[in-house]
C-alpha cells in the first residue's frame, strides 16, 4: 500500500503510537513521513507480514515442483494451535526468480519454559487452502547447569536454553534458518528439509518405507500425507486405512433402493425384497419386469402389467378361473 493515513488508535497500546503518519511500503519496510523505520507497525496494518530482504533465498533451493505448490490461498485458513504455543507471525515470501511466486510461511514461538521439540521445525506452509509440513510441538525445557538436554540423564553440555537470534547479516548468509549454537550463529534447515551444502532440499518421505502409509503416499513441502482408494477411509492413526460401510446409511439400504451389501471397498445392491422388480442398468434402483411381453405372468389369454406384478383377463363370456391366470368358458 501507499499513502495510507493512520492515527495512533489503528495500534495496540504497547506498540508505536502516533497522531497521524502516511505510511510508505518501500523494499519490505514500513517508513513514516520523516523516513523513520516502523517494522513492527506492520502486523498491525494487516495479519500477512511480509518477507524482509533475504528471505528471498529461503526456499530457493526447493524443486520447481514442490515450490509450485505453495501459495497465498489460506488468507480465511487459521494455522493449525499447538499446545504450549502459538503462530506469531504469517510471512509472505516472494519469489524473484520464478516471476514474482508468493507464497505464505506461518511461524510459531513456544510458550516460555518450553521449547520446540525440533529446534527448528517452527515453520508451516500453504498451499490449496491448507497449512502443510509437520506441525510444530512445544516440549518443557529441561535445564542443567544452564544448558538444556534432552534427557536429565545425560551429563553432557547442549544447546544452551536461551540461544539468542541471529544478526541480520547472519540471517543473509543463510538460505532458510539461523540459530545460535554454542554462540555462534548456525545454519539449518527446518523439519522436512536436509542440507545439502549451504541449501536446503525438501526429503521425499515417501521414498522411505512408503511414509508410513498403507496404501498410497504423497509428497508435499515439508512432510507427506497418505492416502486412501476409493471404498476405504484413514483411520485414526493418519497412516491405515479402514473400508467404509455404505450400507450403514438409510437403514441399511445405503446407497441402494432395496438391499444393500457390503464388500471390501464398495457395495451389492439388490431386488429381492421388491417382488416383480430387477436391478437397473445404474446398479442401484429397482426396475419393473414387464411379466407379459416376458411370457412370464402365465396368462392363457390377455395380460396388463403393473409395477411389480401383472393381472391376466380374459375376452367377453369367460371368466379367470381359480388360478386367476386360467380363463374358462
Amino acid at each position: 500500500f501507499k499513502d495510507a493515513h493512520l492515527t495512533g488508535s489503528t495500534f495496540p497500546e504497547d506498540s508505536l503510537t502516533f497522531k497521524h503518519l502516511t505510511c510508505i511500503f518501500d523494499s519490505n519496510v514500513i517508513h513514516d513521513t520523516d523516513n523513520k523505520r516502523i517494522t513492527n507497525a506492520i502486523q498491525y496494518v494487516t495479519p500477512f507480514v511480509v518477507a524482509q530482504k533475504g528471505s528471498q533465498n529461503h526456499l530457493k533451493a526447493i524443486s520447481k515442483d514442490l515450490l509450485a505448490q505453495l501459495d497465498t490461498s489460506c488468507t480465511d485458513t487459521s494455522p493449525p494451535d499447538i499446545k504450549n504455543g502459538q503462530v506469531i507471525r504469517i510471512l509472505k515470501h516472494v519469489k524473484r526468480k520464478t516471476k514474482g511466486k508468493h507464497f505464505l510461511m506461518a511461524e510459531y514461538k513456544c510458550d516460555r519454559g518450553y521449547n520446540f521439540k525440533q529446534p527448528f521445525g517452527k515453520w508451516m506452509f500453504c498451499s490449496k487452502n491448507s497449512w502443510v509440513g509437520k506441525t510444530p510441538s512445544c516440549e518443557k525445557k529441561i535445564k542443567s547447569d544452564g544448558y538444556q538436554s534432552d534427557s536429565p540423564n545425560v551429563n553432557l553440555p547442549q544447546v544452551p536454553a536461551i540461544a539468542g537470534e541471529c544478526s541480520p547479516e547472519d540471517k543473509e548468509k543463510c538460505q532458510y534458518l539461523c540459530h545460535i549454537h554454542n554462540g555462534s550463529p548456525t545454519c539449518d534447515c527446518p523439519i522436512g528439509f536436509t542440507k545439502k551444502g549451504n541449501d536446503c532440499e525438501d526429503i521425499n518421505e515417501c521414498e522411505i518405507n512408503n511414509g508410513g502409509c498403507t496404501h498410497s503416499c504423497t509428497n508435499i513441502p515439508g512432510s507427506s500425507k497418505c492416502s486412501c482408494p476409493k471404498g476405504f477411509r484413514l483411520t485414526s492413526d493418519g497412516r491405515s486405512c479402514e473400508d467404509i460401510n455404505e450400507c450403514h446409511l438409510r437403514n441399511g439400504h445405503g446407497p441402494c433402493q432395496d438391499t444393500c451389501e457390503n464388500t471390501p471397498g464398495s457395495y451389492r445392491c439388490g431386488c429381492a425384497n421388491l417382488n416383480g422388480t430387477r436391478l437397473a442398468k445404474d446398479q442401484h434402483t429397482c426396475a419393473d419386469v414387464n411379466e407379459c411381453t416376458e411370457g412370464t405372468a402365465g396368462c392363457s389369454h390377455s395380460c396388463i402389467n403393473a409395477k411389480g406384478n401383472a393381472f391376466c383377463t380374459c375376452p367377453l363370456g369367460m371368466e379367470l378361473g381359480e388360478d386367476w391366470k386360467t380363463c374358462k368358458g
